[in-house]
């Protein structure tokens, strides 16, 4: 077991001196250095690591020597989540990173007008795990998906129309 300096819960900020700032793509104006809530950690083979979420729900990931205990308002309760911060094991650490929840830096960002990137679980992940054939994949990404320029109804419209194709497919098969 590795000890932990910081707890679920708890708010952090990044030392100064490590890091000047972090950013994200979606909104590189912002700097989030302070208020970031623990809210799982683990031991990556070399350090402990904790993911961590701003206040507008960014989540990122912050190694422990790059921060640092930030004084929680009184207010703020700091309960455990018992649940979350067990460590991982070996195969789910694995797991994780192989569907690319633990290595984000393909996934940080995304070409064209998506948003996937401001998730942390990508239509890729759902077609990873899941073994989806090119059909239910494309499903999942148009539920999943914020684009701007196509309506909602267009959306399921697409989908619709892939339902069909799949199930004549399907009846082609039988």
């Amino acid at each position: 077991m590795h000890g932990y300096a910081f707890n679920i819960g708890d708010l952090l900020r990044i030392k100064p001196g490590t890091i000047d700032y972090i950013t994200t793509p979606a909104d590189p104006d912002k700097h989030y250095t302070h208020s970031l809530r623990v809210v799982f950690q683990f031991w990556d083979g070399k350090q402990n690591v904790y993911v961590v979420t701003a206040e507008d729900g960014i989540t990122m990931f912050i190694i422990e020597d790059n921060a640092e205990l930030q004084e929680a308002a009184p207010k703020e309760a700091q309960v455990p989540d018992t649940v979350n911060s067990r460590l991982l094991d070996e195969d789910t650490y694995q797991a994780l990173r192989r569907l690319g929840i633990l290595d984000t830096s393909v996934r940080s960002y995304n070409r064209g007008a998506s948003d996937y990137s401001r998730h942390i679980i990508q239509p890729w992940t759902i077609w990873q795990d899941y073994n989806l054939n090119p059909w239910d994949a494309d499903i999942v990404k148009r539920i999943l998906r914020t684009k701007q320029g196509d309506s909602r109804r267009l959306d399921y419209e697409k989908i619709i129309h892939i339902c069909e194709e799949r199930i004549r497919q399907i009846d082609m098969e039988d």
